[in-house]
C-alpha cells in the first residue's frame, strides 16, 4: 500500500532530499539484527554504528576522525539511497570548505576615501582565484578540479555606505589531498593579498577537508554478490506510476523506479565524508534505488524517501548489511584479503587530519538560513 509522510506546507520549505531519514535507520535495523545473530551464532566480534551529522557539508566525518573514534576497526560497511542499484569499489575526490571574512571600515559613499571596503576585498579574492584556475594541475578525465565560491555576506545593503564586513566562503575538491592541501595555500594567498590591496583585516575560518577515498575492490565483491542474492527491491504498479510522474512533473522521461542491479565494477563520485572512513579501514558501500532518476537533492526524494517506497529500501539496505556483516563475521579469509589490498592502495601512507588542531565543528551554521522555515 502507497502511503507518506505528512509534510510542512511551508512553500520553499526543506524536505529529506537525500534519503539520510532512511540511510541511518537502516544502518541502526541492520546493527541490532546482527547483535542478534551473534547472540545467537556465539560469535565474537563488535558492532559499532557511526553517526554523521551535517554529512552533506562533509563536516561530521573528519571531526570524527581527528578525534580517534575511527582507529582499530576492521572494517566499515555502508549505504546510500540512489537511483539505482549497484555496489562498486568507488572512488572519490578530496575536499575543503573554508570562509574568508574581511574586516574594514565603514564610512559615506560620497566620501569613500575615509573607509577601506571588505567586499573590495572579497571580490579581489574571487578575482584571484579566477586567475588560479590556470595554473593547477588537470585532473583525471573522470572528476574535474574544481573551485567555486559565493560572497555570503556583502556587508550592508545600502549602496551609498562603503562595506565595512564582506565573506567569501570557498569550496574545492582535487584528485588528492596533497593537491587539495598545496590548493588551499594559495587560496589563502589570494585571501591575504585581497586584504593587503584594500587595507583591510582578514580572518579564516576552517569548515572542513577531506581525503580522497581508498576503493577496496575485495569487500565491494562481497557485497554485490550478497546484494545479487538478495536482490533489490520490488516495487508496486502503485508506486512505479507514482515516480513516472514524479518524472514527467519535473521534465524527465518516465523510467519509473530501478529494480535491476549495475553489474559489478568501478566508478567515481565528485565527493563524500566517507572517504574518512577509507583510510582507517577497508570500506564499501552500496547505492539502492529510493527514488526516481532525474536529479538529486529534491522534491522527488523528499516524498519518496518518506513514503512506502523509502520503507521498503530502508528494509531491503537493513538486510544486505546484515548479511554482509555477519560474512565478515563466519569468513575472516575475506577480512584478510580485503586488509592486504587496503595496505597495497595506501602504499605506506597513513591517515592525518587535514583539520586545523585547534578547528572546531561549526555548529549552527545553518541556524540562521532555517530560521524561516520554522
Amino acid at each position: 500500500m502507497l502511503f507518506w509522510d505528512k509534510r510542512s506546507d511551508q512553500r520553499g520549505g526543506p524536505g529529506h532530499g537525500c534519503g539520510h531519514n532512511i540511510l541511518g535507520t537502516a544502518e541502526v535495523l541492520a546493527a541490532i539484527a546482527l547483535a542478534k545473530l551473534m547472540a545467537k551464532e556465539n560469535l565474537v566480534g563488535t558492532i559499532k554504528v557511526f553517526g554523521s551529522p551535517a554529512e552533506e557539508l562533509c563536516i561530521g566525518k573528519p571531526f570524527v576522525a581527528r578525534e580517534g573514534h575511527y582507529n582499530n576497526i576492521d572494517a566499515f560497511l555502508d549505504w546510500h539511497p540512489w537511483s539505482c542499484n549497484k555496489a562498486h569499489y568507488d572512488t572519490c575526490g578530496a575536499y575543503f570548505s573554508i570562509k574568508y571574512h574581511f574586516k574594514g571600515k565603514n564610512c559615506h559613499g560620497n566620501s569613500p576615501w575615509q573607509g577601506r571596503s571588505a567586499l573590495d576585498a572579497a571580490i579581489l579574492t574571487g578575482t584571484a582565484i579566477e586567475f588560479l584556475r590556470e595554473h593547477y594541475e588537470p585532473a583525471a578525465a573522470d572528476r574535474g578540479h574544481t573551485i567555486n565560491y559565493t560572497f555570503s555576506d556583502t556587508g550592508p545593503e545600502f549602496p551609498s555606505v562603503v562595506p565595512d564586513k564582506a565573506t567569501l566562503w570557498c569550496v574545492g575538491r582535487f584528485s588528492t589531498a596533497e593537491q587539495l592541501q598545496d590548493m588551499i595555500r594559495r587560496v589563502d594567498n589570494c585571501a591575504k593579498a585581497g586584504a593587503l590591496a584594500t587595507e583591510t583585516e582578514m580572518e579564516k575560518e576552517f569548515i572542513t577537508a577531506t581525503h580522497e577515498k581508498i576503493p577496496n575492490e575485495t569487500l565491494a565483491k562481497m557485497v554485490y554478490d550478497h546484494f545479487v542474492a538478495l536482490g533489490a527491491p520490488k516495487f508496486t504498479e502503485e508506486e512505479q506510476k507514482l515516480a513516472e510522474e514524479m518524472q514527467q512533473a519535473d521534465g524527465y522521461e518516465p523510467t519509473g523506479l530501478a529494480e535491476e542491479i549495475m553489474d559489478f565494477g568501478t566508478s567515481g563520485t565528485v565527493l563524500c565524508d566517507t572517504s574518512e572512513f577509507s583510510w582507517h579501514a577497508p570500506y564499501a558501500t552500496f547505492w539502492m534505488t529510493a527514488a526516481p532518476s532525474g536529479a538529486w537533492h529534491n522534491w522527488k526524494v523528499a516524498s519518496c524517501a518518506g513514503s512506502s517506497i523509502g520503507w521498503k529500501t530502508m528494509i531491503q539496505a537493513a538486510k544486505l548489511l546484515t548479511i554482509c556483516g555477519l560474512d565478515l563475521l563466519q569468513n575472516p579469509s575475506i577480512l584478510k584479503k580485503a586488509k592486504a589490498e587496503w595496505q597495497n592502495r595506501l602504499s605506506g601512507r597513513v591517515f592525518y587530519s587535514l583539520l586545523p588542531d585547534d578547528g572546531k565543528p561549526p555548529l549552527a551554521m545553518n541556524t540562521t538560513a532555517m530560521e524561516k522555515y520554522k
